[in-house]
């Protein structure tokens, strides 16, 4: 009585703490492959199905869809602009290029193409603002 040995009132086998962790730990050796595997399945259905919704469940509004094809609209306008800018530099260079590639043998000729550019960029401009008097003169 009262946990005396010998005496089995209060004495059952399930209150030994020793021998409530041996068997949780037999539990838990026969069990942990299941809940391991379990695991393993719930991750990756979680994973397969957020995969899935951001692949193919878009919910957008009709709105959303107007502002990005907008959006996209524009930077394609603007890209153009951009490209065709750069085709009429590249056609320029090329132009240079064939006129003047017998003239210029050394290596800095591109040098001395751009500061002719600019001459002539230069003239023009100024030859420009130079009109309006040249037509009224005459």
């Amino acid at each position: 009585m009262f946990g005396l040995k010998g005496r089995d009132t209060f004495n059952k086998p399930t209150s030994d703490i020793g021998l409530i962790i041996k068997k949780a730990g037999q539990w838990w050796t026969k069990l942990f492959p299941v809940v391991f595997w379990v695991v393993i399945v719930y991750v990756v259905a979680v994973i397969g199905y957020t995969w899935y919704s951001y692949l193919y469940k878009k919910d957008v509004t009709e709105q959303e869809k107007k502002a990005y094809i907008d959006k996209k609209m524009n930077e394609v306008i603007f890209k153009k602009e951009k490209f065709d800018i750069l085709k009429n530099e590249i056609s320029k260079r090329q132009e240079r290029f064939d006129k003047q590639k017998d003239e210029y043998r050394d290596i800095f000729y591109e040098h001395e193409l751009l500061y002719k550019d600019r001459q002539e960029e230069i003239q023009k401009s100024q030859e420009d603002s130079q009109e309006p008097d040249m037509v009224e003169e005459i």
